[in-house]
């Protein structure tokens, strides 16, 4: 079985192109729903709890004041990356455990070279799509102010160096129908 990573940096398309290749009957999941699945897991927001008691309200995490706390906060940003990124990486061996009678699966790792996981996938799929385009699709999408984009999109290793070190680019810079012709051609190659 190949294993794909599909990566891009923030408002590229990762998801439109997790669901073109869903609908096409490929196995793909998305390490954003771990993610997110892991912070209704009461045990693990104990554990969160223990380095980061700041960031729990009740019994669950604010992810604003997640986020805002990774951003400003180097040390604790890598505290918790030691903590989740292990359980994501165990999720994402049961995925590949449950589709191991298939030719080809994929994971879509919107921090794959951040985390260090490239070395877990076969091929490398970078998502790209111009600055400008990112920045007004991350600003329709959030309800956030222009500079706070600037923020979230500077954060990550730019995109650049990441189609240094992937195996496929592809460009989204167009509309839905190029995106999803673009894909298609991906997987016929794959």
């Amino acid at each position: 079985m190949e294993k794909i990573a599909i990566t891009g940096n923030i408002a590229c398309g990762k998801s439109c192109a997790f669901d073109i290749i869903k609908n096409l009957g490929y196995p793909i999941i998305d390490s954003d729903d771990i993610v997110n699945s892991l912070y209704e897991d009461g045990s693990v927001i104990k554990e969160i709890e223990k380095s980061l008691p700041e960031i729990i309200f009740g019994n669950k995490i604010n992810k604003k004041a997640l986020s805002e706390l990774l951003f400003s906060d180097k040390k604790k940003k890598e505290e918790f990356e030691n903590f989740l990124y292990p359980i994501v990486l165990e999720k994402i061996d049961e995925f590949f455990e449950e589709c191991k009678s298939e030719n080809i699966c994929f994971v879509i790792v919107p921090l794959l070279f951040e985390a260090g996981f490239e070395k877990y996938f076969d091929k490398i799929v970078l998502i790209t799509a111009d600055d400008k385009i990112r920045k007004d699709r991350l600003i329709e999408r959030k309800s956030i102010l222009s500079c706070c984009a600037d923020k979230v999109m500077t954060a990550q290793i730019p995109q650049n160096k990441k189609a240094e070190r992937s195996d496929f680019v592809i460009e989204n810079n167009g509309t839905k129908e190029e995106f999803k012709i673009a894909i298609e051609k991906l997987l016929n190659i794959l």
